[in-house]
């Protein structure tokens, strides 16, 4: 049955909606003044998308929530606003009011009735205009700001017997997520129903606000909790009463008793000597003393430290203990004393391949001269090794030899790191300031690895530092001068990395001045045994192994493989191998899988031995393998190899 427009003739206004929606659905007359433009615009859209006017009303299947955590509504944006909701809606003495929640897609999601009680459904039903015609949760969620349509403004006739107000829900970062959509039937409307809506809204906005710093608050906790972990001195917090509060894992290891033993206890349980108690008292200043502490394994000496923590009731604040072991601080002292050394010379290059020999002359005419290098290879290859061994041969040699990795250092700090900074430049600066690498390599070398992931506003003021040569601090006007010869390396080819714009062309000829370029392990296999032969030597003593030899099958393998990860790769696939061996010959079962797999099968040619070749034999086989692929030419086999004639006759000699 067609539904009768003229059911509330008492109204005016009403009656008046019911004509103007007549006149536009069979005349096509727009109700312009009459209406909101926004309603007028709706009609128009319903129209031109052939929505049925005379369209009957959807049966909304609902499925009640009974408010337990396992329904499905406790999971979604307005639960923590549920209980608020259903104290409001008793306000309502009539029975005909609904209050619908719909999502940012207009789809309804909930319905709160109220009958004889508040009732809360959960549906999924869709408010479009598409669906429903001109209705208010979809023109709020597109005029994004509250609305009402009353009576004959709702574009299909089933929906002329309500009064319907909606509100945007908005969040902290002002997205739309939501409407709260009031409906009433129209003989029970009233005016403050559209700013019952706006409440409403308000609350689920802010009770997402709370919720939401309450799972910022427990995530800034975790994130403490798991940093403080990461720390490798002791942590504790202790109460205004003395009682343990918190401990990382750390102190837990430390005194061997576990963290949730230790929350509650009396600090006097840890038995440090002077007690713990007479230290706690505010008045009692403390910054680096020394103490005795009860560890799981014996009595050891700690550095201790408290700082306070405000109480917020305005007793005694709470504090926190910093535990650092002798241990820890002579590990600290020894590094400190390490750093900025370095360890390589040209000696500890291993290869007689031609390619290598080429890459270590030109670096060795390097050493003699104060110029900058750009060191191209492979990742694995040695780069650093040949940065060191430069500088070790060079004038710069009693200076310090200063590494950073560009890649490793984000971008915000790249700066402060490099040129260093002045007290408060940042939040969190040190005070007094601090040097920068460019500072600590005064004198000495400063090793850029992987400069091509140096920001290209940094490569800008590096460029100028190098030309200048001096440096500014983060934070302040003084040039500082500096002494530095720079080595650069990288593992792709900067000519491209111009071209594509990711690196300057002119940083890069301010320091190409001379170019070394390190072959892959798979350019020059022939110094495969001599690299097997130090490594098995080397790691004889680090893995406490007794092997000695490696058989030819095995060896043949290690020739055979292509190595993308160079010597490094190399290195530690023996190490692997020398832990993995029950004896004291390196052998086939012992080779990772993608090696035997992919390693070429006519690398015997390489070796024509069958029994285990021991480490001392591996450089006499060496050479006598190029003289074998020579026919015995020695004068051709000294030259490839870059040896004297009298050491090939001594290797020729050591063979027999």
């Amino acid at each position: 049955m067609v539904y009768n427009p003229f059911y509330n003739i008492e109204n005016t206004e009403l009656l008046g909606y019911e004509y103007a929606w007549i006149n536009f659905i069979r005349d096509n007359v727009k109700p312009d003044g009459l209406f909101p433009a926004y309603i007028v615009d709706s009609w128009v859209r319903c129209k031109e998308m052939n929505v049925d006017p005379i369209k009957s009303i959807i049966n909304i299947e609902r499925n009640e929530l009974d408010g337990s955590p396992e329904t499905a509504g406790d999971t979604i944006f307005y639960a923590p606003a549920r209980a608020t909701i259903k104290e409001m809606m008793k306000s309502f003495e009539t029975d005909s009011v609904q209050l619908l929640i719909s999502d940012a897609r207009g789809v309804c999601i909930a319905i709160f009735d109220k009958a004889d009680q508040v009732r809360e459904y959960s549906v999924d039903l869709s408010m479009s205009e598409a669906d429903m015609g001109t209705n208010c949760v979809d023109l709020a969620l597109r005029e994004k700001k509250p609305v009402s349509i009353v009576g004959a403004q709702h574009y299909c006739q089933n929906y002329h017997k309500y009064a319907c107000y909606a509100t945007p829900v908005i969040n902290r970062q002002g997205d739309t997520i939501a409407s709260v959509c009031l409906r009433v039937l129209c003989e029970d409307m009233n005016d403050f129903m559209l700013a019952f809506t706006n409440l409403v809204a308000r609350v689920i906005e802010d009770e997402m606000f709370l919720t939401e710093g309450n799972k910022r608050i427990s995530r800034k906790n975790e994130e403490k909790n798991q940093l403080l972990n990461l720390v490798e001195d002791g942590i504790m917090y202790s109460s205004a009463d003395n009682r343990i509060t918190y401990s990382n894992n750390c102190f837990s290891d430390m005194i061997g008793i576990p963290v949730e033993e230790l929350i509650g206890k009396s600090i006097d349980i840890l038995g440090t000597v002077p007690s713990m108690l007479d230290l706690a008292p505010p008045e009692v200043e403390m910054k680096n003393l020394r103490i005795s502490l009860r560890g799981k394994n014996g009595p050891m000496t700690c550095v201790l430290k408290k700082a306070y923590i405000p109480a917020e009731t305005g007793d005694r604040p709470n504090v926190m203990w910093i535990f650092v072991t002798e241990q820890e601080i002579q590990l600290l002292a020894d590094k400190v004393n390490n750093l900025n050394k370095a360890y390589f010379t040209f000696d500890d290059i291993l290869g007689d391949s031609p390619v290598l020999k080429e890459s270590i002359k030109l670096a060795q005419k390097v050493a003699d001269f104060d110029t900058r290098v750009i060191i191209e290879g492979e990742s694995g290859t040695g780069k650093e090794m040949f940065a060191q061994s430069i500088h070790n041969a060079g004038r710069h040699s009693r200076g310090p030899f200063v590494a950073i990795d560009c890649g490793a250092i984000p971008r915000e700090l790249i700066e402060s790191e490099m040129f260093g900074y002045e007290d408060g430049a940042f939040t969190g600066a040190k005070r007094g300031g601090a040097k920068g690498k460019f500072e600590i390599a005064n004198n000495g070398t400063l090793f850029l690895d992987e400069i091509e992931n140096l920001p290209l506003e940094m490569q800008s003021k590096l460029l100028r530092a190098l030309q200048e040569k001096t440096i500014v601090r983060v934070g302040g006007t003084k040039p500082i001068p500096v002494n530095v010869q720079i080595i650069a390396a990288t593992n792709v080819n900067l000519v491209e990395e111009i071209r594509k714009k990711n690196f300057r062309e002119d940083l890069f000829y301010r320091l190409d001045i001379i170019h070394i370029t390190i072959p892959p392990l798979r350019e020059r296999k022939e110094d495969i045994p001599l690299l097997v032969g130090n490594f098995i030597e080397r790691q004889r003593t680090k893995v406490n192994s007794i092997v000695k030899a490696i058989n030819p099958q095995t060896l043949d393998h290690l020739i055979g493989y292509s190595w993308p990860g160079n010597v490094r790769q190399l290195n530690n696939v023996i190490e692997r191998m020398m832990i993995m061996c029950e004896g004291n010959t390196l052998t086939e079962d012992l080779l990772p899988a993608e090696i035997v797999a992919t390693s070429e099968t006519d690398t015997r040619a390489f070796f024509s031995v069958d029994a285990p070749v021991p480490v001392k034999e591996l450089e006499t086989l060496y050479v006598k393998t190029a003289l074998d692929a020579n026919r015995g030419n020695i004068k051709k086999t000294a030259e490839q190899l870059q040896m004297s004639r009298a050491t090939i006759y001594k290797y020729i000699k050591e063979g027999e």
